[in-house]
């Protein structure tokens, strides 16, 4: 139970940060986040960020050798993910914490735009969306009022 309550704070707390920032291309998460954008462009830059689905980004075993070829592009996207997380452990404190992520950029924590992913994968994608512009606290700051 704690670990929930820990998620919930953590979601609060950066949505409340995130909020208050006029530009998040200048808001710093840790810090190696050049490292983390960096290799997260050199490895994933071809994910839409406004929209992301829980499925591209759950990372699971693969069951069977004999998937049909319409599988590779997602066992790849799920075996990537794995390495580009792994890469982290030792860099990152908590690398692997479970972390509430939301879904639509544009939309606010709630439980139909939130899922649980690996600290590392949070902040890989939350980088890159305050980077990139998609993190809009103007906009924002409205779901929070």
């Amino acid at each position: 139970m704690q670990w929930a309550e820990h998620c919930v704070r953590h979601a609060e707390a950066y949505f409340r940060l995130l909020c208050s920032v006029s530009d998040p291309s200048e808001l710093r998460l840790t810090a190696v986040d050049e490292v983390i954008f960096d290799k997260f462009l050199e490895m994933f830059g071809d994910i839409p960020l406004d929209v992301i689905s829980e499925d591209s980004l759950k990372s699971g075993a693969i069951k069977s050798t004999s998937l049909p070829k319409y599988y590779v592009p997602y066992i790849n996207k799920v075996c990537k993910w794995r390495i580009y997380c792994n890469e982290f452990e030792g860099k990152v404190e908590d690398f692997n914490l479970g972390t509430l992520f939301r879904l639509d950029a544009s939309k606010g924590y709630c439980p139909e735009n939130t899922c649980i992913v690996p600290r590392i994968q949070f902040l890989a994608l939350e980088t890159a969306r305050n980077r990139l512009g998609i993190n809009k606290p103007e906009n924002l700051r409205q779901l929070h009022e």
